[in-house]
């Protein structure tokens, strides 16, 4: 277990660390010509090129410090607010000394020991960001406001420590001795003093510590932008250290690696905005994806709401009809069984047993479209005769009309799987309805017939019939026909809505068209195949 910790722990590194490595052992070359050969030496007077410099050097400053601040905003990670702030104390120190007060105020020496202080305590704060603590993401309340009292505070150090070494410029060390003047720099000093070597390897130290804690393994590891910039600001500082030409009018190599070094972080802080902006809208186009579902899912459940409040206001409406028919037959036997002859005793039973079917009927679609607003019809399918089934449907015809059979013997003897229960109840609600609108003493033709791989039944009455307007809409939940409502016939609605999903869930399909002669004809269709009850 350790030693493949161990492996993977190498394999994080292995990649972070190969650029800085490359990098690092190229300014190792450069540095190494540059002592051994004059040929290789950049140092040229070119006094007009410091204020421009000084100027980009502050604008680039504060893009990286701003950009620097809105990482910070957004997830909170410490170490790009101390990036922000090493960025404000630079940027603070170009603009006093390379732009307010310019070379001819500013000496040489003055300004390589400004610059170096300025660039120590920048180095101070990479590392600050670069300890554990600080990579961790935490959402900051008032990131403003941090930001603001950190650059307040870094500025007072910065000015605190600065400001002796303004007062006392005199009589500071000199970082050369011999007869060459620093101000007079054409090269690599001959002399260099042990304040100068010191001021450099302790910046290049700082800032190659820097750039190995951001690369060490972390939940958050840094891209290679940042510890190959700090391998940069690290090389200027040994530059600087040859050839001190900071805030003069001469331009160095060192002046070359300090641009080098902010371009590389800007580059690398702008590629890390548009990485957090692909994230960001990724991130938008799931919560929006997201929003639409549950939005849907919510218009379901008020959907499935108000379906079962009209459903139980109309289950209420049409149950109070037959129990209220009920009840007063029964107090009309109760209080005059003495009175009524026998016939409106017959008469009053047979209605009380018409009432009572209905109420049958009504329970028995209850359950069946209750449940049909949240999940199909439950089906328990069983291989049966289209005869059986067309005798059974049959049996019990409705009041006043013969129901006429038309079944050829080969379609009689056909098996269907079906479940026998649930297309009974279809044959009785489209019965019904054929009772309903059917004149008194007309048949109910039952027929089936059998094409491909399909048996097709078929309700023909000799009422009114369907206008093509309304023959669609007859399947809707509570939909009910013009004719219907003019003329008071009770019903619910239900019926043909609970047959559509019956029939639906055994795999066929449900219509009304014209009768022959007149009236209406309700087809539905049953697949003979054994996997469609199966898949249904």
């Amino acid at each position: 277990m350790t030693r493949r910790r161990g492996r993977q722990r190498g394999a994080i590194l292995e990649v972070p660390l190969l650029l800085p490595s490359i990098l690092f052992l190229a300014l190792v070359a450069w540095t190494l010509l540059i002592l051994l050969s004059s040929s290789f030496r950049f140092n040229v007077d070119w006094p007009r090129a410091r204020l421009p410099l000084e100027t980009a050097g502050i604008v680039v400053a504060v893009l990286i410090a701003a950009l620097a601040y809105i990482r910070f905003s957004l997830d909170g990670s410490r170490s790009f607010l101390f990036l922000a702030l090493a960025f404000v104390v630079i940027g603070a120190n170009r603009l006093v000394f390379g732009v307010v007060l310019q070379p001819s105020i500013v000496g040489l020496q003055e300004g390589a020991y400004l610059w170096t202080v300025a660039r120590l305590m920048m180095g101070v704060l990479l590392l600050l960001g670069a300890v554990r603590w600080a990579t961790a993401g935490a959402e900051a309340r008032h990131p403003l406001t941090v930001f603001l009292i950190g650059s307040l505070g870094s500025l007072a150090v910065l000015s605190a420590v600065e400001a002796p070494l303004w007062l006392l410029r005199a009589h500071l060390p000199p970082l050369a001795t011999g007869a060459v003047r620093v101000d007079e720099v054409r090269g690599i000093l001959p002399g260099l003093t042990g304040i100068d070597l010191a001021m450099g390897l302790v910046g290049a130290a700082v800032f190659l510590i820097a750039a190995l804690l951001y690369v060490r393994p972390s939940d958050r590891p840094f891209s290679m932008w940042l510890p190959s910039a700090l391998v940069v600001a690290a090389f200027s500082h040994i530059h600087y250290m040859l050839m001190p030409t900071v805030f003069g009018d001469r331009i160095s190599t060192g002046d070359l690696l300090r641009l080098a070094f902010s371009g590389v972080l800007l580059v690398g802080l702008i590629g890390e905005m548009w990485a957090t902006f692909l994230a960001e809208r990724e991130r938008t186009r799931e919560l929006q994806g997201a929003y639409e579902a549950e939005r849907e899912r919510i218009q379901d459940l008020e959907e499935a709401e108000r379906t079962r409040a009209e459903l139980l206001g109309m289950l209420t409406h049409e149950l109070l009809h037959p129990v209220a028919a009920t009840r007063s037959m029964v107090l009309v036997l109760q209080r005059r069984w003495q009175d009524l002859n026998d016939d409106a005793k017959v008469e009053l039973v047979e209605r009380l047993d018409v009432e009572t079917r209905n109420l049958v009927a009504l329970a028995e679609r209850v359950p069946s479209v209750a449940h049909s607003t949240m999940e199909p019809f439950p089906l328990l399918f069983q291989d049966r005769e289209v005869g059986q089934l067309l005798a059974e449907a049959g049996a019990a015809p409705p009041n006043g009309h013969a129901i006429e059979l038309r079944v050829p013997p080969e379609v009689a003897r056909r098996r269907i799987r079906v479940d026998p229960v649930r297309i009974l109840q279809v044959f009785r609600n489209l019965l019904s309805n054929a009772d309903k609108f059917s004149p008194s003493g007309s048949p109910i033709v039952i027929e089936a017939e059998a094409g491909g791989d399909e048996v097709r039944f078929r309700v023909i009455d000799r009422g009114p019939g369907v206008s093509p307007e309304e023959a669609e809409r007859l399947f809707e939940p509570f939909a009910r026909g013009t004719t219907a409502q003019q003329g008071g016939i009770p019903g619910s609605g239900l019926g043909l809505y609970v047959s559509r999903g019956i029939v639906e869930g055994h795999g066929g399909r449900i219509w009304v068209e014209p009768g022959d002669p007149g009236g209406s004809a309700f087809s539905f269709t049953i697949p003979t195949s054994a996997s469609a009850g199966s898949e249904a």
